[in-house]
């Protein structure tokens, strides 16, 4: 069980190193639209679906799989917290177009990269 954790651990130091590390190379590029928890979120849902689909293909390794990548990884790596906050200032700000647009983008595209993700493999 000890061993499950570390997975977990290693999982999460790398997932949000990643995180950081996307939205410190975009911060300059970002506009209006928050574009470093947009790919965060693309990549992530693209790459919660390609561990899902890799765990239930070798068995041997599904724990390890769900527990580095799905739980640590892709935990600490998706930053859907940011995106519910994100979107509460569009919100409050009375960007109407801009919520609706990120909401909507961010929402779809990711079903269609989790769904991506799986056929990957």
């Amino acid at each position: 069980m000890s061993r499950l954790f570390l997975y977990i651990a290693l999982g999460g130091a790398v997932g949000s190193m990643s995180r950081f590390g996307i939205s410190y190379l975009v911060k300059h590029f970002s506009l209006s639209f928050a574009l470093g928890t947009f790919l965060a979120n693309m990549l992530g849902c693209f790459l919660i679906g390609l561990f899902f689909a890799l765990a239930q293909h070798y068995q041997s390794y599904s724990a390890e799989i769900r527990y580095l990548g799905i739980i640590g990884f892709c935990g600490s790596f998706t930053t859907f917290s940011t995106f519910a906050m994100e979107n509460l200032v569009f919100l409050q700000r009375g960007q109407y177009g801009a919520f609706i647009l990120y909401f909507l983008i961010s929402s779809l595209l990711g079903l269609a990269c989790v769904l991506l993700g799986l056929k990957w493999s």
